[in-house]
C-alpha cells in the first residue's frame, strides 16, 4: 500500500465524519453562519498484540477546509508524525522508531510536494526515504501517485565469507561485514468518497538494488555486491530479525516490503462512521508474506474530539496474531 496509507485511514475516517457535522450545522435555510474552521489535527494513539507485541503513533496535520476553499484555491498542506514499535523476543525483540515530515502544497483539485520519513530498527538497520507525492480530485473520486528513493544502512555484523561467496571450500573466514541497499519505490490510491460510504483501492512495488557491502578483510570486488540470495546467505541470522516485527498496522510500510495490496471499506452516520480493512504485504527478503485484518469504529464524541477503536489480526506463515488499539483526534 502506498505509504502510511494504513495510519491515514481511520485519520480520513475522521475528517468525513466532521465533515458531516458542520453540513448538518449549516443546514438552517433562514441563515448560514460562517464555517467552523479547524485545519489543525492532533492524533495519537497506540496497539497491541496478544503476542505482547505493542506499538505507538502521534501525529500533527494541517489540511485546508473544503468548506472555505474554491477547488482551485491554492493551501498548503503539512505534517509531521512519530512512531514507535516494539516486536516480541519471539521474533528478535526488535525495536524500532520513526519519523515523518511531508508538505505538499496546491488546490483541492491537485497538489503536490514531498516527504522524508526515517526508521531506525535496533542492532538491524536505518533507512531515510524520500518521497514525491501527487494527488488529484475530482467530484467523489481521488487519486494519489507517489515514487520514493530509500537508502539503508545495516549495522555492522558477523559473518563467513565461506558460507555465502565459497562454498567449495571447507574452511571458514569469520569477517565483520558492513553493508547498504538502495531501493526504488512507486505507489498508487484510488478513493471513491460520498456522505455515507468511502472506499480505497491502494498498492506499491518496490525495486532493489544489489547490496553493497565492505569487509575487514580484503576480498574481490565481486563478492562486494551481492544480489539478494547471496546477502541472505551472508547475513544469515543477523538478516533474520528484518521479519520480525509487532502485531498490527503500526509502521507496516516501513519494513523493506516487496510490494502491497489492500483494499478499505467504509460507511458513515452521523457521528459514527465503521471501516473495514485488508493489507497484503511481501517482504523482500525471504519472501515472507502477511495479511492484516482490521475493523475501526470511529465516534466524534463532541465536536472536536474523534475516537477510533480498532481490533484485527495479522496474518503471517499461517499463523495469526489478534491486536486491538486506541486512537484519539482533535480538530484545532
Amino acid at each position: 500500500m502506498s505509504h502510511f496509507c494504513s495510519a491515514r485511514a481511520p485519520a480520513l475516517i475522521a475528517a468525513v465524519v466532521i465533515s458531516c457535522a458542520i453540513n448538518t450545522a449549516l443546514a438552517d435555510p433562514e441563515r448560514v453562519p460562517a464555517p467552523d474552521v479547524h485545519p489543525w489535527t492532533l492524533r495519537a494513539g497506540g496497539e497491541y498484540g496478544r503476542d505482547s507485541s505493542r506499538g505507538s503513533l502521534a501525529s500533527i496535520d494541517y489540511t485546508p477546509n473544503p468548506e472555505t476553499e474554491t477547488a482551485f484555491s491554492v493551501a498548503p498542506w503539512f505534517g509531521v508524525s512519530g512512531l514507535h514499535t516494539d516486536a516480541p523476543s519471539t521474533s528478535g525483540g526488535t525495536i524500532s522508531t520513526g519519523g515523518r515530515a511531508y508538505l505538499e502544497w496546491g488546490s483541492q483539485a491537485i497538489h503536490g510536494g514531498a516527504a522524508f520519513d526515517t526508521t531506525t530498527d535496533q542492532t538491524l538497520r536505518r533507512s531515510n526515504r524520500w518521497t514525491a507525492l501527487v494527488d488529484l480530485a475530482i467530484r467523489h473520486w481521488a487519486v494519489g501517485l507517489n515514487i520514493a528513493t530509500r537508502t539503508t544502512h545495516f549495522e555492522s555484523f558477523e559473518a563467513s565469507l565461506a558460507d555465502a561467496t565459497r562454498p567449495s571450500i571447507t574452511s571458514q573466514t569469520a569477517v565483520t561485514a558492513s553493508c547498504s541497499l538502495h531501493d526504488v519505490g512507486y505507489g498508487a490510491s484510488v478513493t471513491y468518497a460520498s456522505e455515507q460510504w468511502t472506499a480505497t483501492l491502494a498498492g506499491s512495488g518496490n525495486h532493489y538494488d544489489a547490496v553493497k557491502c565492505g569487509f575487514d578483510v580484503s576480498v574481490p570486488s565481486r563478492q562486494q555486491r551481492l544480489d539478494r540470495n547471496g546477502f541472505q546467505q551472508l547475513a544469515g541470522a543477523f538478516l533474520a530479525r528484518a521479519m520480525s516485527r509487532a502485531g498490527g498496522q503500526i509502521g507496516s510500510d516501513t519494513r523493506l516490503l516487496q510490494s502491497t495490496a489492500g483494499a478499505s471499506l467504509a460507511h458513515h452516520w452521523t457521528g459514527f462512521s465503521i471501516a473495514l480493512d485488508y493489507e497484503h504485504s511481501n517482504d523482500e527478503f525471504d519472501s515472507a508474506t502477511q495479511d492484516s485484518f482490521s475493523l475501526t469504529g470511529s465516534i466524534m464524541t463532541w465536536q472536536r474530539l474523534t475516537l477510533d477503536l480498532v481490533v484485527g489480526t495479522t496474518v503471517s506463515s499461517s499463523v495469526g496474531t489478534p491486536f486491538g488499539g486506541l486512537y484519539a483526534s482533535v480538530s484545532l
